[in-house]
């Protein structure tokens, strides 16, 4: 079992990938942080890929949620995931940095 800490500061309205389940791994994300570092609210999507699957609306967790300037909005969903599935997040700004709070564990 490894618990680990996760980040990405994605480029305005740009999709990154803040984590993906490496092979013979499972993992759950107890909490996801969401934090707007300057003094500009913005809005920002969630997406929970399935085994790496190209985006679509059915992988929406997020959808252009808001999030005020200088604030952190925390998710505590405790999201499972199976062995190659993604974590991509986006935000309308670059102002935005998303933490993964994971525990992963062998298959």
């Amino acid at each position: 079992m490894a618990y680990m800490v996760k980040q990405a500061n994605p480029a305005a309205a740009t999709p990154a990938d803040l984590y993906a389940v490496p092979a013979s791994k499972q993992a759950v994300i107890s909490t996801l942080a969401v934090c707007e570092h300057n003094d500009v609210a913005t809005r920002y999507r969630v997406l929970i890929r399935p085994a790496g699957a190209s985006a679509a609306d059915v992988h929406r967790l997020v959808y252009d949620a808001p999030v005020a300037g200088l604030d952190t909005t925390f998710l505590t969903v405790g999201i499972a995931l199976g062995t190659g599935d993604v974590v991509t997040v986006e935000a309308a700004t670059d102002d935005v940095t998303f933490t993964a709070f994971v525990n992963e564990t062998e298959v």
